[in-house]
């Protein structure tokens, strides 16, 4: 089954965006559980819980983090994201992560990412953000067995098996060539195994109102 995956957090203000497919979209994987922070705006994913859309449009004016907020790298949160989720559900799996909003760098940096975790016991999905210092866990999203199956099929391997945002976009080098060419570009990332028959790498921006998109190889070379 082809999910798409809706990886912002300002793509729902108080709804609960599920499933969601990479496929072609401008922006990067992730499903958000419950997202009742507030945030607004829309680059694409589902449309409802159980229609998912398979296209994602690029956020027009995506809000941005405050000038001078820390930038950190997709996996330098997975551990702390990890003992959030582990206390929802001690068999909460990773199967998604994604840059919050598309400022991710030339660097492979971003001012926030979101860690998506799905926990067959409970029968459900939850997503953690991490922004600096902040945690947030938001309320988990009950679905279907069937999807539950899929997505638990669709787990990431340990974050030591694969290659950190700035390791991976060096190999995007269409979009990092942008990035360092044109000031004020930045990009969306996300990280899932939806899109591919092994977990993959997303670096998607738009040049003159056209989507440039790269996936990358997202495991290390021998698994090390």
């Amino acid at each position: 089954m082809n999910y798409t995956m809706a990886p912002m957090r300002f793509l729902a203000s108080n709804a609960l965006v599920v499933f969601a497919a990479f496929a072609g979209a401008l922006v990067c994987a992730l499903i958000l559980a419950a997202c009742g922070s507030g945030d607004t705006g829309s680059s694409g994913g589902g449309d409802t819980l159980g229609n998912p859309t398979t296209k994602a449009a690029a956020p027009s004016k995506p809000p941005k983090a405050p000038a001078g907020t820390p930038r950190a790298s997709a996996l330098s949160g997975a551990e702390k994201a990890g003992s959030q989720a582990a206390g929802w559900n001690k068999d909460a799996a990773l199967y998604a992560i994604a840059s919050i909003t598309p400022q991710v760098d030339a660097e492979g940096g971003a001012p926030g990412w979101l860690y998506s975790y799905v926990s067959p016991s409970a029968g459900a999905v939850v997503s953690v953000s991490i922004r600096g210092e902040k945690v947030e866990l938001d309320p988990q999203q009950k679905l279907p067995p069937d999807q539950i199956k899929d997505i638990s099929n669709h787990a990431l391997p340990p974050a030591g098996k694969l290659l950190d945002s700035p390791e991976a976009i060096k190999k995007a080098r269409k979009v990092t060539k942008i990035l360092k060419s044109e000031p004020g570009t930045a990009a969306s990332a996300g990280l899932d195994s939806f899109s591919s028959e092994s977990p993959v790498w997303i670096f998607a921006l738009a040049q003159s109102g056209q989507r440039v998109e790269e996936k990358i190889t997202a495991t290390r070379s021998g698994g090390s």
